[in-house]
């Protein structure tokens, strides 16, 4: 039987990591506030929650800890792996994009962001850059149009569990001995950046935007934009293609409030007409007014 020490914040790879008769937990470190911190099993090894500024004492304990395998699924840290590591352990990510595009902080964005037709999760050996480690197991599933941020990110978290149970069956299968696959290019990274939050709607196509605010859509991050004096952080949007709002609006100038009902926004863009269905008013900086229009979404945490 391995030791397990895990760190991290997402319940599924680690409900599927208590399933294997092969892997023992002995050590859990688990992010503050996260939903594994929350949902957290009273049965199993109490774990130490851990905050941003806890890296030092969390590495020191890591260097002192008796376990076989690190397994990492949402680890705040950057782990220096070839400092920390003894030659007989394993240290493993999880992470949801199919290595070696979208490492990094916030791939689930960046897979709307970049308008990617898959969402991927991937298994993967640590070393001491930011997931590029040869990959033990990678799985992916189709984007489809009807696939919200929130729906992804529930899928990315199912997809990691999934990845999680087929890379251990091949490291058991092999005697923990299997190599992994290393990554075939250098890929790319993502994290979520004020630029790309940000949404113009007089001079940004309406594709741009709808891309835009679809790859930040859940309450907590949100696109921002400026309408006439007023900041909005916009959760949901759509096109309008109606013929006689178009015709009938068409020379109202662009980036305009055209109304508000019904707590929905219309609003004249570059291209069109476009239909802001879920929103928060923001200062003019863009931080949210908590006491405006609540957003249909809930946080999800990655």
């Amino acid at each position: 039987m391995k030791r397990v020490f895990f760190v991290g914040n997402r319940c599924n790879v680690f409900n599927t990591l208590l399933s294997f008769r092969e892997l023992e937990l002995v050590n859990a470190y688990v992010v503050q506030n996260s939903y594994l911190h929350k949902l957290y099993p009273a049965y199993v090894t109490p774990p130490v929650i851990i905050g941003n500024k806890d890296k030092h004492s969390f590495l020191e304990a890591m260097q002192n800890a008796d376990f076989d395998i690190l397994i990492s699924n949402g680890c705040p840290f950057i782990i220096p792996v070839s400092r920390i590591k003894k030659d007989h352990q394993l240290f493993i990510n999880i992470h949801p994009s199919s290595l070696p595009h979208l490492k990094g902080i916030h791939p689930v964005n960046g897979s709307l962001l970049h308008r990617h037709k898959e969402l991927g999760a991937t298994m993967h050996y640590m070393d001491d850059g930011i997931d590029t480690g040869s990959i033990i197991h990678q799985e992916s599933v189709p984007i489809t149009e009807d696939l919200d941020l929130g729906l992804l990110y529930r899928i990315a978290f199912e997809l990691e569990s999934s990845v999680f149970a087929g890379g251990m069956k091949k490291l058991i299968s092999s005697h923990f001995s299997y190599l992994g696959e290393k990554q075939a290019s250098l890929g790319s990274y993502y994290t979520r950046s004020e630029e790309d939050m940000f949404v113009d709607f007089a001079t940004m196509p309406d594709r741009d935007i709808i891309t835009r605010v679809r790859a930040f859509g859940i309450q907590g991050q949100g696109t921002r934009c400026v309408i006439g004096n007023t900041g909005y952080a916009i959760f949901d949007a759509e096109i309008i293609t109606n013929q006689y709002l178009l015709s009938r609006y068409n020379v109202i100038d662009c980036g305009s409030l055209i109304f508000e009902y019904d707590n929905k926004l219309l609003v004249k863009s570059r291209d069109g007409i476009i239909k802001i269905k879920s929103f928060k008013k923001t200062d003019p900086i863009g931080n949210l007014n908590t006491d405006s229009h609540p957003s249909k979404h809930r946080e999800v945490e990655l």
